[in-house]
């Protein structure tokens, strides 16, 4: 069906619709428009897998309560520690210990660290992770150079202990979740 509304095009408005740098303005303008339409549904699409992650973890967790294992705010200097690394989310220091917290698929979520260990790292971590000692935790705790990130990390016995304590924790964590053949899911805030 058409439909008129309002006067006729008045005859010179005719003249200017048919000309070159209407065409080509129009085409910019739809050209414009829908770049426009691609950001706002990139960060319609980039906000709505923000949501779901989100509470595909709060699902995850909930079910899996019993099987999780907190480390506070010892995982980022637990994480520098085993894998060798000064920078927080280095995954190319000591394998497969650089796998056991901020290793695997990156899941990560705005502020909010994920990620995913499969099986065959899980397995490898847990058998390197049972040859981690006091001592050579201790080496690596005192080789981190940088005295302190995110408020998280302080060069004394008690910080040293902090973070040590969470260790035979991690190490019976992993030897369980490869002997049951279960990925490991981390997550924490940044």
């Amino acid at each position: 069906a058409l439909t008129l509304l309002g006067p006729g095009p008045d005859p010179s408005e005719l003249e200017y619709y048919s000309s070159e740098h209407y065409k080509h303005s129009s085409k910019k303008m739809e050209c414009d428009s829908k770049i426009f339409d691609l950001e706002e549904s990139l960060e319609d699409k980039e906000e709505k897998q923000s949501n779901a992650v989100r509470r595909a973890l709060s699902a995850v967790s909930k079910k899996n309560r019993k099987l999780a294992l907190d480390l506070d705010k010892a995982w980022d200097g637990i994480h520098r520690c085993l894998s060798g690394t000064q920078e927080f989310d280095d995954q190319t220091g000591d394998q497969p210990l650089s796998h056991c917290i901020l290793g695997g698929a990156i899941l990560d979520v705005d502020d909010l660290v994920i990620r995913l260990v499969d099986l065959p790292k899980v397995v490898e971590v847990a058998e390197h992770l049972s040859w981690v000692t006091e001592e050579w935790f201790r080496s690596r705790y005192l080789w981190i150079q940088e005295p302190d990130f995110l408020g998280r990390f302080r060069h004394d016995e008690d910080d040293f202990s902090y973070h040590w304590s969470s260790i035979p924790y991690l190490q019976e964590y992993y030897r369980k979740a490869a002997a049951e053949e279960k990925l490991v899911l981390f997550s924490g805030d940044v």
